[in-house]
């Protein structure tokens, strides 16, 4: 029970998003309102308007049912999907309550660590590292210990640079992640990234590296086909060493975002091509393609963007 010094306005409006993720709906626009409703509650919720001390020491139970909120709407999508729902208002309205939720545990995670900063010259903490309630658990896969990476597993990103803020709102809805990644298991154990970055080109990245490269955000998604998984990584992971062995011919960056059967290869494209070849072509991402319309198409085309949809 959250202490008696935190507002019960404050803990009924968690109580209302809750029940608005599962409130039962007979359309698509009943879901689209109530995540339109979701999302006003919590952009517009002013934690300085409350007791912080109090809140602090609550901090990690309210992250932590957020992540779980996320989690319970993200598996509504599947019925969605069956009762026709899923139109453009539908898929927005998650993406923004997706967003927006992240952004509510991002600060209830700064007030929890008393709004501390990387001290000048210091490193940030390796992805999916630490206390503080720094990484959160499905609890379908928590049993208490730490749980290993696996090859097939998606990992997206967010830097801390002002072009990986750029990458995230390229898109029609703006986005927390500007990188996505497969990892994969050697046969000796190793673990790799395997990855497209912008100046190499399609590449494999000893997984440890790849998590200490300036990460501010990180989710991991595991496929429940863990086999299917598995055969996407290798595939790609045998695909970019072989591309990288001394007179082959290298994966360069693919600036045009287009999602075609083109050689080189952005970032996303490289996990959906991944799973393409792992599945024999019945595995094709996204289900729900970003779409591409910002009105600064010049520089959409000075950097190379050639879509309007795409993998972002």
């Amino acid at each position: 029970m959250p202490p008696q010094s935190v507002p019960q306005s404050f803990m009924r409006d968690l109580e209302i998003v809750e029940a608005l993720a599962m409130r039962p709906a007979t359309n698509a626009d009943e879901v689209a309102r109530n995540l339109n409703d979701i999302y006003g509650r919590a952009a517009n919720a002013q934690f300085s308007d409350h007791d912080v001390a109090a809140i602090r020491e609550v901090a990690p139970e309210i992250m932590y049912r957020l992540f779980d909120l996320r989690i319970r709407l993200r598996a509504r999508i599947a019925e969605f999907e069956r009762d026709g729902y899923m139109t453009p208002e539908v898929i927005q309205g998650l993406r923004n309550c997706f967003r927006i939720l992240r952004y509510a545990s991002d600060m209830l995670g700064e007030i929890a660590v008393g709004h501390e900063r990387v001290p000048a010259g210091g490193a940030l903490l390796r992805g999916f590292t630490g206390k503080n309630t720094n990484t959160l658990i499905n609890a379908t896969y928590y049993n208490g210990r730490d749980i290993a990476f696996k090859s097939g597993d998606v990992v997206l990103v967010r830097g801390h640079a002002h072009n990986s803020a750029a990458i995230a709102r390229i898109g029609d809805v703006d986005s927390q992640f500007s990188h996505i990644g497969m990892i994969h298991i050697d046969e000796g154990g190793q673990a790799w990234m395997v990855e497209a970055l912008i100046e190499d080109g399609a590449i494999l990245t000893p997984l440890a590296d790849a998590l200490e490269h300036g990460i501010v955000r990180a989710v991991l998604y595991r496929h429940r086909d863990t086999e299917l998984a598995a055969r996407a990584s290798r595939s790609m992971f045998d695909t970019v060493l072989q591309s990288r062995s001394r007179f082959a011919r290298r994966i360069h960056y693919d600036f045009t975002m287009r999602l075609d059967d083109r050689r080189p290869m952005f970032c996303a494209k490289l996990v959906r091509n991944a799973f393409l070849m792992g599945s024999g072509g019945a595995v094709k991402l996204p289900s729900y393609p970003t779409h591409i319309v910002m009105k600064n198409r010049d520089f959409l085309d000075r950097i190379g963007v050639k879509t309007d949809e795409t993998f972002a």
